[in-house]
């Protein structure tokens, strides 16, 4: 399972060109992927919850799949869906 992760949302602190990441969400078939070690792992980047921004991310591979963000994902933050190119 680990190698077929190409889709994750990543929740954000506000909508800026290059806001930091809240927190990534893995969807698996019965719910959300907890494990941070082996998400990391899987990702192909290493995540901090509030540290990490969005551009060290999309250096490794991973894109927005839309423009926009999706709004009020959680507690009224924004997010986007992010895929995986390689």
């Amino acid at each position: 399972m680990v190698e077929n992760i190409r889709e994750i949302d990543v929740l954000c602190l506000d909508s800026s060109d290059d806001p930091v990441v809240v927190e990534v969400f893995v969807k698996v078939p019965l719910g959300v992927w907890q494990d941070r070690d082996k998400l990391v792992e899987a990702l192909g980047f290493p995540f901090t919850p509030k540290i990490t921004k969005l551009s060290d991310i999309t250096k490794r591979g991973w894109v927005k799949a839309e423009k926009e963000a999706i709004p009020n994902y959680q507690g009224n933050l924004p997010a986007w869906k992010l895929i995986r190119l390689n």
